[in-house]
Parts: structure tokens; sequence; C-alpha cells
């Protein structure tokens, strides 16, 4: 081996030993001067993103000092305020609750009188739909997950070129489709969903003898409570709409082929305990 492999040799022996075989790489690649030069860029990137931390955490606290300060600033300001700048604050606090207050009232007539107007309104092709068991949760609560009744094939009767319904387009999944989801514990698809999560945490609790005996000994207990208090009640699955019994509360003395026309004010029961509502009439606004 020549002088200069020896050396070599000897130096990386001794920066793996120390703990700075990186650097001795990055000098044997780039030379002294070119792994320098990185390093020197490395450190200058470190400090420059510890600024921007710094920055942003500076702006971060910044806002919630904003914020408070705004806040005492108010608390201050109505323990020195002069009587009538104290009666026009509170006049105009007054001002906007009623304002809100009227904003909903209307806003709660209006879907009344909607409403009302929808319970005397024949349906057609292709209504909008809620069950109270087909719901998803977001951040604002409870949103219902709607779908539609349809009608395959016309009783020939139709409103704006759209067949009309009767209360024996009840069907699932023929008439009325799918929710997507459901939460309602008599459902076998949600039974099953509670039932796997009670295998999964048996499985976690149990002991390795436990473990050992289930293979000569079936301990599994597949019954599930389906009350609303259960864990079912806490699971979803999938809807598969199930109708013992048609659509109640039509229109008795408007026959359409025969039975009863179908209105808005009309619900459906389905055999899981779902509740189903019209919510649209499916005739063009």
């Amino acid at each position: 081996m020549s002088e200069k492999n020896i050396v070599s040799s000897i130096l990386e022996s001794a920066a793996v030993e120390f703990g700075v075989d990186g650097a001795y790489e990055a000098i044997q690649k780039d030379g002294f001067l070119g792994a320098t030069q990185k390093a020197v860029e490395n450190k200058v990137d470190d400090i420059k993103q510890g600024v921007n931390d710094v920055k942003n955490k500076a702006k971060e606290v910044g806002g919630y000092l904003k914020e408070d300060f705004n806040n005492l600033k108010d608390a201050v300001g109505d323990l020195f305020a002069s009587e009538e700048e104290k009666a026009a604050k509170k006049a105009e606090e007054e001002a906007k609750k009623a304002k809100e207050e009227a904003e909903k009232k209307a806003q709660e007539e209006e879907e009344k009188a909607r409403r009302e107007a929808l319970d005397k309104s024949y349906i057609l092709h292709t209504a909008l739909l809620v069950c109270d068991k087909a719901y998803i949760t977001s951040e604002t609560g409870l949103e219902a997950h709607p779908s539609y009744i349809v009608l395959p094939q016309s009783h020939g009767e139709s409103i704006h070129g759209l067949p009309q319904l009767n209360v024996d387009d009840y069907i699932g999944d023929v008439n009325v489709l799918n929710f997507g989801i459901c939460r309602s514990p008599k459902n076998p698809s949600v039974q099953a969903a509670a039932r796997k999560i009670l295998d999964e945490v048996k499985e976690e609790t149990k002991s390795w003898t436990d473990k050992l005996m289930s293979i000569f000994v079936d301990d599994s207990n597949n019954d599930v409570c389906d009350s609303e208090e259960s864990l079912a009640a806490y699971c979803a699955g999938v809807c598969t709409p199930k109708f013992d019994k048609g659509w109640v509360d039509g229109k008795e003395d408007v026959l359409i082929d025969g039975s009863p026309a179908l209105l808005g004010r009309c619900t459906l029961n389905c055999i899981y305990g779902g509740n189903i509502t019209i919510q649209s009439s499916g005739q063009p606004e």
C-alpha cells in the first residue's frame, strides 16, 4: 500500500472513531474548500429556518396579544365610559340582537310557509327525501344524507311532464333509493359494525391463555343490543331500505293508477326504525 493510501486509511479510521466521518467523506468528495462552503451554506439555511420559525411564532403570539388587548381595551372603555356612551353601546347591542332575532324569525316563518305549501303539493319523480337515521356528523353538527323517490314506469299521470307518484310507490331501491348510510341500531349492517368493534376490543384485552383456549373453544357472542343506548347506536352501516307498509296520509280523493296520490305531507317508516319524510315536490320551481 502506498504512503498516500496509508495516510488516507488512518485519517478515515480516525474520522469514524471521533464521529466526524460525515465531514471526512464530504472533504474526500468535494475537497476541503468545497466541503467547507457546503457546511456554511447548510448552517445559513438552518439559521434562516430558525429566524422564520421565530417570526411565525411572533405573529401567532402577536395575534393572541392583539385579541387580548382589544378585549382589555373594551373592558377598560366600559369602565370609564360616560352614562351616555354606556347607553349608546347598550342600545347598539340590543338593536343588533333584535335584528338577529328578526332574521331568525323570518327564516322560520319562510320555512314554515314552504313546509305548508309542500305538504299540499303532489309529489313527482325525483323528489328529495330524508331519513332520520341517515345522517353524517360535521363541525356544525348533524347533517342529513338525502336520497330521492323515483318512478321507473309512469302511472300515466304527470305534472309539468314529470310522472306523478302514489302511496304504493315505496319499494326500497326501486322507488325509494337508498340513503347510503344508516345509523339505526336495528339495521344488521350497523350491528355488524358494532360487533366488529366488540371483537377487536375482546381480542386486544385477551391474555395469551385465553387466545390459546379460543383455538379449541368457541367463546364468541354474536348478540348485539339494538337499543338507542347501545354501542350500535353510535355506529354506522349500509342503508338497505325495506318497508312493510306504504306511504301514510295520501290524498284519498285523488287516485293515481287506483291508489291515493302522494303528497308532501306523507311519511314512510323503514322496518329498521327510520322515518322518511319528503323535502321537495320534484316540481320545477
